[in-house]
């Protein structure tokens, strides 16, 4: 990576200008068991997934430089990248993290 592609540095741009921030915010929030993350946590997922497809298959198809093992030792230490995201994106789908202040039945039965 002395050299890195254009499309590279533009994605680590995304990541000191979206990501970065996002950490702060997300740090905040759990402090204050805030579900104001929730929301901010989906499209941080989301972004972060779709920015690791192009990196990944750089490594597995576009690095004729690389021998198998090297590209093996990659894909493992940028897999965590891809795996922590896609599992905040589907616990976040899932719901709000922190529960609702209240469940539907007590909405019910307040407003009856």
């Amino acid at each position: 990576m002395l050299t890195p592609p254009t499309w590279f540095r533009h994605l680590v741009c995304c990541e000191v200008g979206l990501q970065l921030p996002f950490f702060l915010y997300a740090l905040w929030c759990l402090q204050k068991r805030s579900n104001a993350i929730h929301l901010p946590a989906l499209v941080y997922g989301g972004h972060v997934c779709t920015t690791m497809v192009p990196i990944l298959g750089h490594f597995l198809w576009e690095t004729p430089s690389m021998t198998s093992a090297e590209r093996t030792a990659v894909v493992a230490v940028y897999s965590p990248y891809l795996l922590v995201p896609l599992w905040l994106t589907f616990a976040m789908l899932r719901g709000v993290p922190f529960g609702a202040k209240f469940s539907p039945r007590e909405v019910e039965k307040k407003s009856e």
